[in-house]
């Protein structure tokens, strides 16, 4: 089992990079690309609740592109 994170309904994935001793992540089922990356696991959780927090205030806020439904109106 790989181990996620969970904030407010969304789920982010853990990685270690040995190379540069980085915890990093990134949310899952999202439609946009939004990472976190912090030296620890500690930093890690807290960088990732901080990104859940941004993109939702960014999603209210109507910043974020709204989700294609895969049909295109015709005039």
């Amino acid at each position: 089992m790989i181990p996620k994170l969970h904030h407010k309904g969304l789920q982010g994935s853990i990685a270690f990079n040995p190379e540069d001793g980085v915890f990093h992540g990134r949310l899952v089922d999202v439609r946009d690309l939004v990472t976190y990356e912090a030296p620890d696991r500690n930093g890690l959780e807290q960088a990732f609740c901080e990104a859940v927090d941004d993109y939702l205030a960014g999603d209210s806020a109507g910043k974020k592109a709204k989700r294609q439904t895969g049909s295109k109106p015709i005039r």
